[in-house]
């Protein structure tokens, strides 16, 4: 997964907060079948991946880029001319850079647009509870209205260790729940949206 690599490597190596949600994959030319790297009775496929490669410029005197958004652009257009699956595109929202979705190939192999589970439009009731249920609130709205059941694989939230989420949330998208559940922890956090092939379903990774 080129595009979920550059986010991690620049989230590590610069402290940037870079999202990644990935397209849902139906073409076969976009899945590789891995079953044999696995014990005998387990499927397993991975998207089709391979090297990117491109060029920025760093800040002066060898600091980070100064234009994190325009760094990614420049990644995000590399992915795009090497094709691998599904195209992209940066949203930036206060401290975040959002990496996601615009197209997916359709099971006959044509470009077709596709959006993150993510930009689902939810109403979610805060009402003094801890993140966990809040959390759990949204994976349900967020199923019901996309079709597109979500897994946490990883999440930091434990009741009693952050604050109660007082806000209600009407009529905005999922992703700034998600955003608003992260600050409760106080600490920067970035998440993962990896689609589980052949599963219509996601797996969300909060870091």
């Amino acid at each position: 997964r080129p595009m979920e690599s550059i986010a991690d490597t620049f989230n590590r190596e610069y402290g940037w907060r870079i999202t990644f949600e990935e397209a849902p994959l139906l073409y076969e030319g976009d899945i590789v079948d891995v079953t044999r790297d696995f014990s005998r009775g387990i499927r397993a496929y991975i998207p089709r991946g391979g090297q990117l490669e491109f060029t920025y410029e760093l800040g002066p005197g060898g600091r980070p880029p100064e234009d994190p958004a325009k760094v990614l652009r420049t990644a995000i257009e590399a992915y795009h001319r090497r094709g691998f699956p599904g195209r992209y595109k940066l949203l930036t929202v206060g401290e975040y850079l959002h990496i996601v979705p615009t197209a997916t190939r359709n099971e006959r192999g044509v470009w077709a647009p596709a959006q993150s589970p993510l930009e689902t439009v939810v109403s979610i009731r805060g009402g003094g509870r801890f993140p966990r249920p809040v959390l759990r609130d949204l994976q349900e709205a967020v199923e019901r209205a996309s079709g597109y059941q979500v897994l946490v694989a990883w999440q930091p939230f434990s009741n009693g260790m952050q604050p109660r989420i007082v806000e209600n949330f009407e009529g905005v998208k999922a992703r700034e729940v998600l955003r608003a559940l992260i600050r409760a922890t106080g600490k920067p956090r970035v998440w993962y949206l990896m689609y589980g092939i052949r599963r219509k379903r996601y797996f969300l990774s909060i870091q």
